[in-house]
């Protein structure tokens, strides 16, 4: 079996809670992680941080409830937002659970915990999609939405399918590609003749 070493775009290798390294299984791209002495003898060449220790990451339920709601700063959300763009073809990787992806991203931010991470972040998408549909042509009438991450956010979504579709249909429009790149737009034709059926 053949083991490539899965790294952050730094270089870093990726842990777990509990100090084992991502690494992907060949054949078949599995990701999977293995223990840090594994690691240390399949790649003699990488530097492997020692000494993790669960209990750093195990809280008590009542210092999970005391830090239940922290505060963010700008910093802090920038961090997030790189960290997910960093992290996301492993959110999208069929063979690890997005569970463990928020853990390693809980890691890189320590004064926050998973749960404090995923709602910040679901929060964020939700605020990005409010604006992006603000944006849109259809709510042309509303008020403008104020979102300061947009930009970086659409960096990591704004060629998501689920965000900006393929392609929409409108009665009134005829068909719209949406896409960053010069499209057609196909109208439909307004001066159709009919003609009456002769016997």
């Amino acid at each position: 079996m053949e083991y490539l070493l899965v790294t952050e775009p730094n270089g870093n290798v990726i842990t777990d809670q509990s100090g084992n390294i991502l690494v992907q299984q060949k054949p078949g791209n599995i990701l999977m992680f293995i223990s840090s002495s594994k690691a240390v003898t399949l790649f003699p060449n990488v530097k492997i941080q020692a000494d993790v220790s669960t209990s750093d990451f195990i809280l008590s339920s009542e210092q999970e409830n005391t830090i239940s709601r922290t505060s963010w700063n700008r910093n802090e959300i920038l961090e997030l937002i790189n960290l997910y763009k960093s992290y996301k073809h492993l959110f999208k990787s069929t063979t690890m659970k997005n569970d463990k992806v928020w853990d390693m991203l809980a890691q890189k931010l320590p004064m926050h915990t998973t749960e404090q991470i995923k709602n910040k972040f679901k929060y964020l998408k939700q605020k990005y999609m409010e604006k992006k549909d603000n944006m849109s042509q259809k709510s042309s009438g509303a008020g403008t939405i104020k979102f300061d991450y947009f930009f970086e956010m659409d960096e990591i979504f704004g060629q998501d399918p689920d965000v900006q579709p393929v392609s929409t249909a409108s009665s009134s429009r005829g068909i719209h590609h949406a896409s960053k790149t010069p499209s057609v737009e196909i109208e439909e034709n307004s001066s159709r003749k009919y003609c009456k059926k002769q016997k």
